[in-house]
């Protein structure tokens, strides 16, 4: 346990802490390290010079965690819920005219769409025959699209056109359903065979919107190269998939910090046969680091 109270230390060191549940129960900073026997709470007493009450607070006591650091280069194929609008475009109808009806029904880029007609949509070919269909009959769309920003549902109705250049329905959109690329595995918990990867949340490349992750996949994967990056463009791991022979794994989580999910074995241990340790939030400090080539 670590009560760093950010005071000078001729201060500090006349705080006495009294915890039920640890050893030793009663102890000043800098005396003793104590130990907690057991996850779970314990409520913690701060007495000045042992006498003047200072503070009482709870504290939560948690299992040491250790992985296997990363490292791996993997494979990356996320599907997302429903598909995203990555692009608007005009349809010129028999007659030559222009019409954009995704547009004018207020559709933007980055908006997702989940249903049409209460049909619960999953691929780009499905909502392109859905609506080549529905024109057909002459029938309308009733549309179910979660907003970019807001995250909410909403609902629109769009009439489909037929396109004189496509020789089919359409409503002016371009949809995608999935996106694929490398990366590299950070951690891995041998305990529950959970992983974390990449360190960042996958977005469209297009519209730069966050994919609300369906279910996805990673498998291993080889750097080709690497392109260097320079001011206002990113640099970029270039690599191929190599199949599902070392590493398998689901994705279910896409998240700010990186992906998570499950692997099905676990991965060859690059650095040794050890784990190390995992630091709590608190315990990351400005210091020295280590970096271990392979």
């Amino acid at each position: 346990m670590d009560f760093d109270l950010n005071l000078p230390k001729f201060l500090a060191d006349n705080f006495e802490f009294t915890i039920n549940g640890v050893k030793p129960t009663t102890f000043y900073l800098g005396s003793t390290t104590p130990v907690a026997a057991n996850p779970g709470q314990l409520e913690v007493q701060v007495k000045l010079f042992g006498l003047i009450p200072v503070r009482h607070m709870t504290v939560s006591v948690v299992p040491e965690i250790r992985v296997i650091p990363g490292g791996q280069a993997i494979g990356v194929m996320v599907e997302s819920e429903g598909v995203m609008v990555v692009g608007r475009s005009a349809i010129v109808d028999e007659k030559g005219i222009r019409h954009n009806p995704a547009a004018e029904a207020g559709v933007e880029l980055g908006d997702v769409l989940i249903k049409v007609n209460g049909q619960k949509v999953e691929t780009e070919s499905q909502v392109r025959d859905i609506i080549n269909k529905l024109g057909q009959d002459g029938k309308s769309l009733d549309m179910e699209l979660r907003d970019r920003h807001s995250k909410e549902i909403y609902k629109t109705r769009i009439k489909p056109i037929y396109c004189n250049e496509t020789k089919r329905y359409r409503i002016g959109l371009f949809v995608r359903d999935s996106t694929a690329g490398v990366g590299t595995m950070t951690f891995f918990d041998p305990q529950t065979k959970s992983y974390g990867a990449l360190g960042h949340i996958i977005s469209d490349i297009d519209t730069c919107q966050p994919i609300n992750l369906d279910r996805g996949k990673i498998v291993a994967a080889r750097i080709e190269g690497i392109r260097i990056g320079r001011k206002g463009q990113p640099g970029e791991k270039m690599g191929v998939f190599r199949g599902e022979n070392d590493i398998s794994g689901t994705i279910t989580k896409n998240t700010n910090c990186g992906i998570f999910g499950k692997l099905n074995k676990a991965p060859k241990n690059i650095y040794g046969n050890g784990t190390v340790p995992v630091a709590m939030a608190g315990e990351v400090k400005e210091g020295p680091a280590r970096f271990i080539q392979f």
